[in-house]
């Protein structure tokens, strides 16, 4: 008897212990939507150009606003030109005595010239006039190049476009002192228009060059076409990305979203956490859903999008599934589990 009651006591020791459900956050996968959320940025034209001040001064007249439509050679703005008046002045009134003085030294050359073959003067009398000739010739030369530099000089008192086009910003103000190479207009040629901005790495990861995307501003829609897409990744995660309008009503200046995905709102699958989705090395991507008796199920899912509002993931997740949230990692398929459902 005592043998039975013990053999019966190490029978009921190896009884197994009751599976431990482990507590796992939950959300309820949702239909399938653009998932990427927006780039902002503003419209601009591909054909854009700064134009400059050469020469730099104080500004006198601005005769041109944002928004004027202008010819190229029409000028815009005009520096305070009295200083280079009085060098263009004085240049011309000395080229014009130089070259008097240069034509008087060469017909007096010309009649020692004819002297000399007549035997009447001297050789170092021939020379030093043909020596003066010479040197009085390349003195009006001379002076003849510094005003044209001057009258350049005058000429660039006068800002013009080198474009016909749309002056699109105009930073300077009347009175203004402004150094060579200052920015003075920007004049849009109405060629192409453009749109570069930044947005999250994880979301340009999935465009390519060519694609395209719906462009929002004001309740009003268009089209643009992906150009470009930055390398770099920058200290915030984020890449530079250029979308050329194809379509839309977005005049340069304009704010405008850019949807960065394209077009998926009817699109097959579910959109879930981003952070549901795993991909152990050497495994395929997938999330775990838990089963109406309480395990989980490892799903394989493709990913086909990624961005601010989640996942967007195509495989055997409808709609309305419990899956894990967050975790999912650490977790096996089969395994039993206490769902508590959460809005994230």
């Amino acid at each position: 008897m005592m043998a039975v009651a013990f053999l019966a006591g190490l029978t009921g020791c190896s009884r197994p212990e009751p599976e431990q459900a482990k507590t796992v956050l939950v959300v309820a996968a949702r239909p399938a939507e653009d998932p990427a959320g927006v780039a902002i940025g503003v419209v601009r034209s591909a054909s854009l150009h700064a134009v400059a001040a050469q020469n730099g001064g104080r500004v006198e007249k601005l005769l041109v606003d944002v928004g004027a439509h202008v010819r190229a050679g029409q000028v815009l703005a005009m520096f305070d030109s009295r200083a280079e008046n009085l060098k263009l002045a004085s240049a011309t009134a000395d080229a014009a005595r130089l070259s008097a003085v240069a034509e008087e030294r060469r017909h007096n050359f010309k009649r020692m010239d004819a002297l000399m073959r007549a035997s009447a003067i001297s050789q170092s009398a021939f020379d030093a006039a043909k020596a003066d000739a010479r040197s009085t010739e390349k003195a009006a030369a001379s002076a003849r190049d510094l005003a044209a530099l001057a009258k350049r000089d005058l000429d660039l008192t006068a800002v013009r476009s080198p474009i016909d086009g749309v002056v699109a910003a105009r930073p300077v103000r009347l009175s203004d002192t402004v150094a060579p190479g200052t920015v003075m207009f920007e004049v849009d040629g109405q060629g192409p228009r453009e749109v570069v901005t930044s947005a999250p790495a994880a979301a340009v990861a999935l465009l390519q060059p060519g694609m395209s995307l719906r462009l929002r501003m004001n309740g009003s829609e268009g089209r643009g076409v992906v150009t470009e897409i930055g390398e770099r990744v920058s200290a915030n995660s984020s890449r530079d990305i250029r979308v050329r309008i194809a379509s839309g009503d977005f005049a340069p200046g304009s704010v405008v979203e850019i949807v960065l995905a394209p077009d998926r709102t009817k699109a097959a699958g579910a959109l879930v956490p981003a952070s549901a989705v795993i991909a152990p090395a050497g495994t395929a991507k997938a999330v775990f859903i838990v089963t109406a008796d309480g395990r989980l199920k490892r799903v394989p899912v493709s990913l086909k999008a990624i961005g601010s509002a989640g996942a967007l993931v195509d495989g055997a997740v409808r709609p309305g599934d419990r899956v894990v949230a967050a975790g999912a990692s650490f977790l096996t398929d089969g395994m039993a589990v206490k769902p508590v459902l959460t809005a994230r």
